[in-house]
């Protein structure tokens, strides 16, 4: 490898106007500087935050108890936050009402629709005009007499009525 001026890696320039500089050089771009500026901060705010916080034996001076009953409390205290951690919430009250609602009016729409189409069916089989053909004459089934020599009588329909009347063969009302 080509050491450049003053022992450094060489830096060479793309012919897009970019500087590259290879791995392992002693030099640096900018952002990678200012990268390491802000982790190096990081881990310095982390160092203070950590040597902030209080240890057993400040806290077995405090209480004035031994450490290994501190450290014993510590256990316990930890132990009921992970089993906090891994219990579910259970759902606030206003949660639990607003689906019960939501339910609820579920519920009800599905009854009105019901009765809606009900009340469209019923009206459209009602609403329909009966057939009414003045004078067509139909002929019905025989009906078993008492007399051998009886005739079937034919059914006439009135017009404007739903009533069936039996006429005689061969005669007219």
């Amino acid at each position: 490898m080509d050491r450049g001026r003053f022992g450094y890696n060489c830096v060479q320039m793309h012919p897009s106007g970019e500087f590259e500089v290879e791995p392992g050089s002693q030099r640096m771009t900018h952002e990678e500087a200012n990268a390491v500026v802000q982790l190096w901060q990081r881990q310095q705010s982390q160092a203070e935050a950590v040597q902030s916080l209080p240890s057993l034996g400040d806290l077995a001076e405090a209480l004035k108890i031994p450490e290994a009953s501190v450290a014993e409390l510590l256990e316990q205290v930890r132990a009921k936050q992970a089993l906090e951690r891994h219990r579910p919430e259970p759902m606030p009250a206003s949660r639990r009402r607003s689906l019960m609602l939501a339910g609820f009016g579920a519920a009800l729409f599905v009854v009105l629709l019901a009765l809606v189409l009900s009340l469209t069916l019923t009206s459209t089989v009602s609403s329909e005009p009966a057939v009414s053909s003045g004078g067509v004459t139909t002929a019905v089934a025989p009906v078993p007499e008492r007399a051998v020599n009886a005739t079937a009588p034919e059914a006439t329909f009135e017009e404007g009525s739903s009533r069936v009347k039996a006429v005689p063969k061969g005669e007219e009302f």
